[in-house]
């Protein structure tokens, strides 16, 4: 690990952390900043763990094994779900989306085009998986597309099963009031960090939050 102190044309100086050996070739890689380089150094470990959780992973990922499914037919979800999903606003490939997902224990991609009706399918996902009593963590690459779904959500969920993560100044009005720090002021935190029947909404960066690492989201 080190740090690029200048370069020219055909030449970079570089101030490293050790002792380099002068008759070894070697390769540089650039990154951008030293927490994602430690990010990404960590979930290489993890996925190199031994632990079964660790070997399933790397099946998926490395191997390209095929998911699985916990169960065989829609007919064996909760009598709720089918409920959730009788409403004329799902079309017949949105429902088999949201079975699929709901009847896979690994996971499922979901794709359409723009318009198509991508997020009113993951709010009837998020749904149904709240219904179950499922633990649920929704992440995505930015705070507009998380609020998105967020708000269109709440409109069928009670705001205590929702929590809201990341800096209050991120979040749209529409859920500001399902932000971790917005509950803390109204003294409701202590029960939405220890709940479990819980969505949590975080954009896909590193959750440093003490209190969730432990927490396995299904």
């Amino acid at each position: 690990m080190g740090l690029i102190r200048f370069f020219k044309e055909n030449t970079i100086t570089v101030r490293s952390d050790r002792l380099l050996d002068k008759e070894r070739i070697y390769h540089l890689d650039l990154y951008n900043s030293f927490s994602t380089y430690s990010t990404t150094l960590g979930n290489l470990l993890l996925l190199m763990g031994s632990d079964e959780h660790s070997s399933r992973q790397r099946e998926l990922i490395v191997d390209l094994l095929p998911p699985t499914s916990v169960r065989s037919e829609p007919h064996s979800l909760p009598r709720s779900v089918h409920q959730i999903l009788s409403d004329d606003e799902f079309n017949e490939e949105q429902r088999k989306a949201v079975f699929s997902a709901l009847l896979c224990k690994d996971y499922t991609l979901i794709e359409g085009f723009p318009g198509s009706g991508k997020t009113t399918t993951i709010v009837a996902l998020l749904r149904c998986l709240l219904e179950m009593k499922c633990s649920v963590l929704l992440t995505a690459n930015t705070h507009s597309a998380l609020d998105n779904v967020l708000a269109k959500l709440r409109k069928h969920v009670e705001p205590e099963k929702l929590l809201r993560l990341g800096k209050f100044s991120s979040g749209c009005s529409a859920v500001s009031d399902l932000t971790l720090e917005s509950k803390i002021r109204s003294g409701e935190g202590d029960k939405y960090i220890l709940a479990r029947n819980i969505l949590k909404n975080t954009v896909c960066s590193t959750l440093h939050l003490k209190a969730f690492t432990p927490r396995v989201f299904c």
